[in-house]
This record gives C-alpha cells, sequence and structure tokens, in this order.
C-alpha cells in the first residue's frame, strides 16, 4: 500500500461507505414530513431536501456497459418519480383532499413540478379569497345595518306622530325611562310628553278607584 493508488483506494473506500445512521434518519423524516402549519412552499422545500440528501447516498442505478440508452432503467426511474409525487401529496393538510384526488386522476400523470404548481395555485387562489373577505363582511354589516335604520325612521306612531316607534312602545303612553334624557329644541314635546304621562296616569288610578 505504498503507492498513490493504492492510498486513493483505500481512502475511496473509507468515505464512500454510506452512513446507515443518516440514511435511517433520512428515511424516517420522509415518512413522517407533513405540511402541518407550513405554507405549501416550504413543506416542499423542506420535502425536496430529504430526497436529494438521499440521493447523494443512493444514486439511482444506471447501466455501465456502455452498450445501452439505459432505458432497461427508465421503468424503475418512472416509477420513482410517480411515488414522490404521492409522497408529496399525502403529505399535505386535509383541506387539499379534493385537488389530491383530481391529481391522482390525471392522464398522463403530472410530474412532481406540475403537481406542486397546481398545489402552489390552490393555495394563492385561497390566500386571495381570505385577504378579500374581511372586506365583503364588513360591506354586508354596513348594509343591513342602513337598512335597518330606514326601517326604523319609516315607522310613524300613531299617538305622538313622531318617527322611530310604534304606538304600543311610544314614551309618552308607557312612560319615560328614568335616564331618558330630552333632545335640545324639543320643548314642546317634553312638556306635552310629560303631561300625556301625567293624565294617563290619573285616569288609571281613578279607574283603579271606581274598581
Amino acid at each position: 500500500m505504498n503507492s498513490a493508488a493504492d492510498i486513493w483506494q483505500t481512502l475511496k473506500n473509507h468515505f464512500s461507505q454510506p452512513d446507515d445512521t443518516r440514511i435511517c434518519n433520512l428515511q424516517y423524516s420522509l415518512c413522517n414530513i407533513t405540511q402541518d402549519t407550513r405554507p405549501v412552499d416550504s413543506y416542499f422545500t423542506k420535502l425536496n431536501g430529504i430526497w436529494e440528501e438521499l440521493k447523494n447516498y443512493r444514486p439511482l442505478p444506471y447501466c455501465e456497459c456502455g452498450k445501452c440508452t439505459q432505458s432497461c432503467f427508465q421503468k424503475y426511474i418512472e416509477l420513482w418519480e410517480k411515488d414522490r409525487v404521492f409522497r408529496f401529496l399525502n403529505g399535505l393538510n386535509e383541506s387539499f383532499s379534493a385537488l389530491r384526488s383530481h391529481i391522482i386522476m390525471i392522464k398522463p400523470f403530472p410530474s412532481l413540478d406540475e403537481a406542486y404548481n397546481l398545489v402552489l395555485r390552490e393555495e394563492s387562489q385561497r390566500s386571495i379569497l381570505m385577504q378579500s373577505q374581511p372586506l365583503l363582511d364588513t360591506t354586508v354589516v354596513a348594509v343591513v345595518t342602513e337598512s335597518k335604520i330606514r326601517v326604523k325612521n319609516e315607522v310613524v306612531c300613531s299617538h305622538c306622530a313622531k318617527n322611530g316607534h310604534v304606538k304600543e312602545k311610544c314614551y309618552c303612553i308607557i312612560g319615560f325611562p328614568p335616564d331618558f334624557k330630552f333632545t335640545k329644541g324639543k320643548g314642546n314635546f317634553s312638556r306635552k310628553a310629560m303631561s300625556a304621562v301625567a293624565n294617563s296616569t290619573n285616569q288609571s288610578q281613578v279607574e283603579n278607584q271606581e274598581d
């Protein structure tokens, strides 16, 4: 083992040995990784990183005969690529279940990049919809509130001829609350209202005495 070639071969054999512990950890991560709270692009980047590192430890097989076009391994590579699409789809959140089923049914079967772009587009559309939702809710509330105010103002009391309430809820009949504040400039209404309440009270007392 004195020649440079022997030394190089020894080093190559030593450092080219697969790190089984690391491969085991990568396989575990590959089996358990899910999107969880990550955005789709972050999940895909993490998943792709695991694949790339595994590929360094376990490169795809190729023919060394030097006479063929590697077609003997083409079927294996196609299945490997398809399995990667399945793994990516299975790790997505359940909110993508419908899209997952749709992608699996596509013919010809999509590549990993095509599947990723479809999911990314769906996520982007959902994000735009969620951003516009608060504006829609605010608009609906404003319309409903305005409608209620308009309906209330259209109601006219048949007793005092004022807007905003019906006779059954007229303070001139049922009495004013203790904390009621008369608006400025409505003195005539206030005096009339208080007089009506007093007359109504006196009338009730007389009726009770007669009974």
